[in-house]
């Protein structure tokens, strides 16, 4: 991925454009669907969902600088391409 100069940095991304970067609060939704198992009510035990979660989303991401996460180095660590990535 090919930089952009300040001036298109800037311009392109405004208050977001820092080259020490900034964060943000994301508000995680996992939805689940399938067959309700007969006997526990449930699509999915939601212990193992919660483990997943954490694993996969929080233990990775959280508290993280995305411009240097290896998913994000020929791509815009935009919410658009962390929805694809997570």
């Amino acid at each position: 991925m090919a930089a952009f100069t300040d001036e298109r940095n800037r311009a392109t991304y405004g208050k977001c454009n820092n080259p020490y970067g900034h964060g943000h609060n994301y508000h995680v939704e996992v939805t689940v669907r399938g067959p309700v198992d007969a006997v526990t009510g449930m699509v999915v035990d939601l212990v193992e969902l919660d483990t997943l979660a954490k694993r996969e989303l929080l233990d990775r991401f959280d508290v993280a600088n995305l411009n240097l996460d290896a998913a994000f180095l020929e791509t815009v660590p935009s919410t658009e391409n962390f929805v694809i990535e997570g």
